[in-house]
């Protein structure tokens, strides 16, 4: 039997639940009422809506609002809590951790190291919903503590049934509609990789009419080498549900033409089920802006290497022309001098090449295709036989994949430039060996290493030494390395260094496999 503080308690739950004008608010005032007799951390407003078997999260209240879920949409059927909208029975679950459904998103039925769960009914007219109350508490909800959910949920019955008559949900779904329908960014909603709903701006983006976006896979959408990093972002965003992924890629917009987009996911439940929430940003004006910025710096690059190399050959042609025709009999400080001014001359020569090589990068119009790597090292070795021979270099290979995908004039690049490096910065008096070996597959990419027993990186260094102009001790004009970093990341790869426990260093490129190989 209720006492006089108790009625004097619901008289303060009902004047709360007058004023609130959402359900929101609600929620808090319902929370309010049930931290009287029961320990919880979240309390959920669980309503029907129209079509049978549907229910949805209307508010949600929790101590760490990271802990609060609403909008959530599911189906019941042969899940525990169904008896509440079933029978019209409470039910309180012990240990939910280990009968959860397998819905990826909804976090009402899993985890955060809750002991139990309370979900009493919601009497609705014909219909029920549930008020259901998450514990870490140790001890379960004694008889008294259920009644006392229990009245507090006839109040809560009464004050939510304006929220589930024909015009409740459609309310909320008509106001999200109208924000989504109103964005300026692409928006859809994938389930099997499928779009089932996408707004204006998606469509007009990439051209489509509503009858050719629904049911349309969504990787169909992407360019090719853009696919596999979209379903790596699928898989990062399955395993965890609550983080916004964002990653570019390329695709296809109205006349073909190439967009290069912003994506941001994430993980819901749509009609009681997963579904990937995507909003696309169309980054092709910023991208333009940056091809433009290196066009720039690359016009100043072929300008100043052209400017350049035409004196500089002149001053080796005539220098060694001197050097030639010299006697014996000349000053010795002379033939030092010309010494000099043919190592200066060289160096600077191999600088503009350098800078001239990295300013083409990315202008290449063929296209991309398979690259046997076995004739293209033979090749590389061929145009090296100087440096290699004068080195005593021996260079090995093992397990190398047969092809990688990309343009064999670029991936001869990457390599020669390893193995130059390589060779250039032996340890004296310590013939270079280089091996370059396949270390496995890594989210479509070859895994390659040209390791090397010669002095090593700097820890220190690792990080800047693919930088432009960046030399070691071992000369050079500090491009090498800038342009095989510049060719791995335009293939969508990665580069990167680490000591060789041997002695020397292991750099390590990934490169695009083959296509359905």
């Amino acid at each position: 039997m209720a006492t006089k503080e108790d009625r004097a308690t619901f008289s303060r739950l009902a004047l709360r639940l007058a004023e609130a004008s959402t359900l929101e608010e609600g929620a808090e005032a319902l929370a309010w009422v049930c931290a009287e007799r029961i320990e919880f951390y979240r309390l959920s407003i669980v309503l029907p809506l129209t079509e049978p078997g549907e229910y949805w999260v209307g508010a949600s209240w929790a101590e760490r609002p990271e802990e609060e879920m609403a909008g959530y949409t599911f189906r019941l059927t042969g899940h525990p809590l169904a008896p509440v909208v079933e029978q019209g029975t409470s039910v309180v679950r012990h240990d939910p951790e280990n009968d959860a459904p397998e819905l990826p998103v909804s976090r009402l039925f899993r985890g955060e190291g809750k002991r139990w769960e309370l979900a009493v009914p919601l009497h609705i007219g014909a219909r029920r919903g549930m008020l259901v109350l998450a514990s870490r508490a140790p001890t379960v909800p004694s008889p008294d503590v259920v009644a006392w959910a229990e009245e507090v949920a006839l109040w809560a019955a009464v004050w939510s049934r304006a929220w589930c008559g024909p015009d409740a949900p459609e309310v909320l779904r008509e106001l999200y509609q109208s924000l989504l329908e109103g964005a300026l960014d692409g928006i859809a909603l994938l389930r099997g990789g499928e779009v089932v709903f996408a707004n204006p701006s998606f469509r007009e983006l990439f051209g489509l009419s509503p009858a050719e976006t629904v049911g349309l896979g969504f990787e169909a959408l992407l360019v090719p080498r853009s696919r596999e990093r979209f379903r790596e972002a699928l898989s990062s965003l399955a395993e965890r549900p609550r983080v916004l992924p964002r990653v570019e890629v390329e695709g296809r917009g109205r006349g073909g033409r190439t967009l290069v987009l912003d994506l941001g996911m994430q993980m819901i439940l749509h009609r009681g089920g997963p579904a990937v929430l995507v909003q696309v940003h169309n980054a092709t004006p910023r991208a333009r802006r940056e091809q433009e910025t290196r066009e720039r710096v690359d016009q100043i690059l072929r300008v100043l290497g052209h400017d350049m190399r035409t004196p500089l050959t002149a001053v080796l042609g005539y220098a060694q022309l001197v050097s030639e025709r010299l006697g014996k009999e000349d000053p010795e400080r002379l033939r030092e001098m010309l010494a000099i001014l043919r190592r200066s001359a060289d160096g600077l020569r191999s600088l503009v090449e350098g800078m001239l090589e990295y300013s083409s990068l990315g202008r290449e119009s063929s296209p991309l295709g398979p690259v046997a790597l076995e004739p293209l090292f033979r090749s590389v070795e061929a145009e090296m036989a100087g440096p290699i021979e004068r080195s005593g270099a021996r260079i090995r290979y093992h397990q190398v994949p047969p092809r990688v995908w990309g343009r064999p004039a670029e991936v001869g690049r990457v390599f020669r430039n390893l193995i130059e490096n390589a060779i250039r910065y032996a340890r004296p008096g310590v013939a270079p060996r280089v091996e370059v070996r396949g270390e496995g597959d890594e989210n479509g990419f070859h895994v390659l290493c040209v390791a090397d027993n010669g002095r090593g990186v700097d820890p220190a260094d690792r990080e800047r030494v693919f930088d432009l102009f960046v030399k070691g001790p071992g000369g050079g004009c500090g491009v090498g390395l800038a342009v095989v970093h510049r060719i791995v990341t335009g293939y969508g790869g990665r580069i990167w260094v680490e000591a060789n426990p041997e002695g020397g260093s292991r750099f390590y490129v990934t490169l695009p496999r083959v296509p359905d190989e």
